[in-house]
């Protein structure tokens, strides 16, 4: 039989191994990136919008990629954080 001890060693040595799947862990990160524009109902035409005061030239070279969209300075609880590239909308709060 085993101690007290040995069965915590295992169950926490379980919990590590689960939690730490990386395969696991990317397709739960892309699954709650995923967002669907409610127009036309594409995802793969929807990005990110960032507010604030951009302080990295990476954000600008992304902007014209077309990875994010810069929504300016001021921020309000209405402000959209999603914009669909085919439909030129801003939604979601």
């Amino acid at each position: 039989m085993k101690s007290n001890e040995e069965k915590n060693k295992i169950v926490k040595t379980f919990k590590i191994k689960v939690m730490l799947d990386p395969d696991d862990l990317e397709k739960k990160r892309l699954k709650l990136k995923e967002k669907v524009c409610p127009s036309c109902s594409k995802k793969n035409k929807v990005i990110r919008i960032l507010y604030g005061y951009p302080n990295d030239d990476n954000v600008f070279e992304k902007e014209k990629e077309g990875k994010l969209r810069i929504g300016g300075c001021v921020v309000s609880n209405d402000s959209p954080k999603y914009y669909c590239k085919r439909c030129d909308l801003e939604f979601g709060k």
